[in-house]
């Protein structure tokens, strides 16, 4: 498991990369670090990082990455400022780039005002007023069920229970193929 400065790290490096987006801000990593903790449990079964995610007014923060990289506020942070290249192997750098590629498009703001909607954030909150400050976790629990429930609403859409089942119980016959080829061949 990576540590999430090391993900931090990529993410900057892939959005240096970008002309056309908003750069990379403390506020736009720190919600961008949430999708892949979020998306990695759902997804690939497991957390992309060790260090918890907690639920700040702002929105969910990694509060080691927040410590490195507080300094810059709302100023760009450009690949100069990484702390270090990132070192990943092919599935997990595949896996972040894949993230970065679908909220890229995203600005801090967006990104703020979108995981202030979603149960992860709202359930660690609980009760706490909108200005009052939190450092309660957002547990790997809630994540993994609330982005599970997106993928297959995502991914599945109408696909009936049944034809999710025949297709899960295809793909574990036939290793090796993709999931989303193996679900079209039952449709």
């Amino acid at each position: 498991m990576l540590c999430a400065e090391t993900i931090a790290n990529c993410l900057i490096l892939l959005a240096s990369q970008e002309d056309e987006f908003e750069p990379m801000t403390h506020l736009r990593l720190q919600k961008l670090l949430y999708y892949v903790q979020g998306w990695s449990l759902a997804m690939r079964g497991n957390p992309a990082f060790g260090e918890e995610v907690q639920a700040w007014r702002e929105g969910p923060v990694v509060s080691p990455v927040y410590q490195v990289f507080k300094e810059f506020e709302a100023r760009p942070i450009g690949r100069e400022h990484m702390t270090e290249e990132p070192q990943l192997d092919r599935e997990i750098e595949g896996f972040i780039r894949s993230i970065w590629e679908a909220y890229k498009k995203y600005s801090a703001t967006e990104l703020r005002r979108k995981t202030h909607t979603e149960a992860p954030w709202l359930k660690a909150r609980g009760d706490t007023p909108p200005n009052g400050s939190s450092n309660n976790e957002i547990t790997h629990d809630s994540m993994l069920r609330f982005f599970a429930e997106e993928f297959r609403r995502e991914q599945f859409g109408d696909l009936s229970i049944e034809r999710y089942r025949q297709s899960e119980e295809a793909f574990r016959a036939q290793r090796g193929k993709r999931f989303s080829d193996i679900c079209l061949a039952t449709a």
